[in-house]
């Protein structure tokens, strides 16, 4: 974990006042689980399932580098995945737009309108 810059985890208990934390939520997320009262919490890390694997041992994903072969094979790129398995024969994406139009029309129509009555 030095590696990578991150402390280790919080190991006092910020849920002293349980009166209050049964009543609110916190901004942060401690206290939100009564029983694991740091799970949720901002800026803690998570347990892994399996170990890191990184292309250089560090932080660069695997596959990065489109001329390493694994097994003989290139990895393809988790873009490619993704469209692939999420790709359907009946909706097909259009050239030029995508939904970030749709969300662009929302924030015109609703932050910038014309105030007329």
């Amino acid at each position: 974990m030095q590696l990578a810059g991150c402390s280790g985890a919080q190991t006092r208990d910020p849920c002293d006042d349980q009166c209050f934390h049964s009543r609110y939520r916190t901004y942060d997320g401690q206290c939100n689980n009564e029983v694991h009262t740091m799970w949720g919490a901002s800026q803690m890390r998570f347990r892994r399932l399996l170990p890191p694997i990184y292309e250089n041992g560090f932080n660069t994903p695997v596959g990065w580098d489109p001329e390493r072969l694994y097994f003989g094979y290139r990895k393809p790129s988790a873009r490619a995945v993704s469209r692939k398995l999420l790709s359907t024969d009946y909706i097909t994406a259009h050239e030029s737009y995508s939904a970030m139009l749709m969300q662009w029309g929302q924030f015109i129509g609703t932050f910038i309108c014309i105030q007329c009555c």
